[in-house]
């Protein structure tokens, strides 16, 4: 019995996939979300009260934010396909390049635009598709966590009662330590992310480098991704920057890498206390494996589950998997 209850549960997890991550990403947003939550409720506010306000808090500022980004990043994409052709002929001069341009101008000249046409009529089915897979994962995702907010306190006494009972005991630390290394790296991660795409939109505008609002928009977003997100967001940028010259292509990439190095030392710490103490390799195994296993997905969700891992390993395992 118990192997035919094994491969049922396997079966329903391969099955249950994207369930699976809708919790797990709803169970990170509500512990981030939770100490806010709690405050409003320290000051008078009942539970549903003060989750209304913090959702309401927190839906305005997104669609602002969105609504922002949105025009400016469409605005910049206008003009950057506009310009696409000068950047690449300015690209030009530059012999190690000439191969890999090839005939991208002359193609760029001859663009049809009722071929795009024909060409999105036949994967219109396919983009509808993306689209709604979207719309159903944020849509999942945000009510899940409005319910964990909402019954928090009877989610965690169904856990307590299903915990093993050596376990029991330590529920409570567990508790406080899940909240303070998730939500702690959630809220710091946001806030870095912030950090590194106004430090980029600063560095873009001191040497004039077009499309600064994308450019900066990619950086903060890309260092979402643990590891290799620095290295995708200066891609972009080094390549624009090259059409101004060499020397402010390299300076560009040298100050977008400085900025991550001295935050590394000086301004994580602060952000993220204790949320997050992995050791760089745990973090590029972790990441690695969380690409691997699930993609883009696995490798958001790779590090604050590595944390808790780490945290139990060092704690009540004596393995020294977090870093003093």
């Amino acid at each position: 019995w118990q192997i035919i209850l094994l491969l049922f549960a396997f079966w329903a997890m391969l099955k249950l996939e994207n369930l699976i991550f809708y919790l797990l990403f709803a169970l990170l947003f509500a512990v981030a979300l939770n100490p806010l939550v709690a405050w409003f409720e320290d000051r008078g506010l009942k539970r549903g009260s003060a989750l209304a306000l913090v959702l309401i808090v927190v839906v305005g500022v997104l669609f602002s934010f969105v609504g922002v980004v949105g025009v400016s990043l469409y605005n910049t994409i206008i003009s950057f396909t506009n310009d696409l052709p000068s950047y690449i002929e300015s690209l030009r001069q530059y012999e190690s390049l000439d191969n890999i341009i090839g005939d991208v101008p002359q193609s760029i000249e001859n663009f049809n635009f009722q071929d795009l046409l024909s060409q999105g009529v036949t994967q219109g089915t396919s983009v509808i598709s993306g689209f709604s897979r979207v719309f159903e994962a944020t849509l999942f995702t945000f009510f899940f966590t409005i319910y964990m907010l909402l019954e928090r306190d009877y989610l965690i006494r169904i856990v307590r009662r299903l915990a093993p009972k050596k376990w029991k005991p330590r529920f409570k630390d567990l508790q406080r330590e899940f909240a303070e290394v998730v939500g702690g790296y959630i809220r710091g991660q946001l806030l870095v992310s912030f950090l590194v795409g106004l430090s980029s939109y600063i560095i873009f505008r001191l040497f004039n480098v077009p499309n600064a609002s994308a450019l900066a928009i990619i950086a903060g977003i890309t260092d979402v991704i643990p590891v290799i997100g620095g290295l995708i967001g200066i891609i972009p940028a080094a390549l624009v920057s090259l059409t101004i010259s060499p020397l402010t292509a390299i300076t560009v990439v040298v100050l977008m890498q400085t900025y991550p190095t001295l935050s590394n030392y000086l301004i994580r710490p602060k952000v993220f206390g204790k949320s997050l103490a992995l050791s760089p390799f745990i973090v590029a195994l972790s990441s690695t494996v969380g690409l691997m296993l699930f993609g883009i997905p696995g490798i958001i969700l790779a590090l604050p589950v590595a944390a808790m891992i780490g945290y139990v390993l060092t704690k009540y395992h004596n393995v020294p998997i977090m870093e003093e």
